[in-house]
């Protein structure tokens, strides 16, 4: 190969890199703890593509996000950026994994030692999808159960208990075309919103939740139930977008969580 032809085989690479596709999303976020108490009620922004995901978070009628997370699905970090306090929370997704570990281990803790009785059901309710190892799932739809959400028409489809079909621990209505550029499953485990058996579960069936969730209910691991619906959904190229809106902002300082951090190592990639 000349060096011409691998110069312009270079910028090739490089604007097709540029022109990258990005799905921009905008929802409502709702996360109900129990009947009398709503811990969450916020409106996001989502801008993802094939190797990261951005996530907005607006509180009320603000215009600037209070809160995002930036994840980086190729060096598999996720970074929390509190926008108020100029703090970043630098996490891989391995230290997430162990976290979800840890959790599960207290979960089962704290259920052992709790008397039968009104205090254990709650408990075991607030933990049902986190400890979810046992657990077989069965994919139910309906083609007679649609929705029109954001100009499309969305279609149901709801994931149960096998043994337990009363108990409906994801309900969903996707668009009828759009489909996720990544693997939505991980994702959802990594933000502890499901447990690994389900996170298994979606992989298996990565055919039937490929596409976009327009609204959505589950039960999440972090306890509490969540619901999302779509205000907006639309497409565009990176170049329209700000250059580093993927990017760490170099002024946030790492958090203190109490105790010296070591430094995170994320896996060393070629750049894009």
């Amino acid at each position: 190969m000349s060096k011409a032809v691998a110069e312009i085989a270079v910028c090739l690479i490089a604007g097709a890199a540029w022109a990258e596709e990005v799905l921009v999303v905008e929802q409502s976020y709702n996360v109900v703890k129990s009947k009398v108490e709503e811990s969450k009620d916020i409106r996001q922004k989502l801008y993802m593509s094939s190797n990261w995901i951005r996530i907005d978070e607006y509180a009320g009628e603000g215009k600037a996000p209070s809160e995002t997370f930036l994840i980086d699905l190729k060096k598999e970090t996720i970074v929390n950026l509190d926008n108020e306090n100029l703090t970043k929370t630098t996490e891989t997704f391995e230290q997430r994994r162990k976290r979800m570990e840890e959790r599960k281990a207290k979960a089962r803790e704290d259920l052992a030692n709790v008397p039968e009785g009104a205090q254990k059901e709650k408990l075991e309710k607030l933990y049902k999808a986190l400890l979810d190892d046992e657990r077989s799932f069965e994919i139910v739809k309906d083609k007679n159960d649609s929705k029109e959400i954001a100009g499309a028409k969305a279609e149901s489809i709801r994931v149960v208990d096998a043994r337990n079909k009363d108990y409906v621990p994801l309900k969903a209505y996707m668009h009828p075309e759009i489909e996720l550029p990544y693997n939505s499953a991980e994702v959802l485990f990594i933000l502890q919103i499901i447990g690994g058996r389900m996170k298994e579960y979606l992989n298996k069936n990565r055919r039937d939740f490929r596409r976009l969730p327009m609204e959505m209910e589950l039960d999440l691991a972090a306890g509490g139930t969540l619901k999302t619906m779509v205000l907006s959904v639309e497409k565009v190229n990176r170049e329209t977008l700000d250059k580093g809106i993927a990017a760490v902002p170099d002024d946030y300082k790492e958090k203190s969580k109490g105790r010296p951090q070591k430094p995170v190592e994320a896996k060393t990639v070629a750049p894009d």
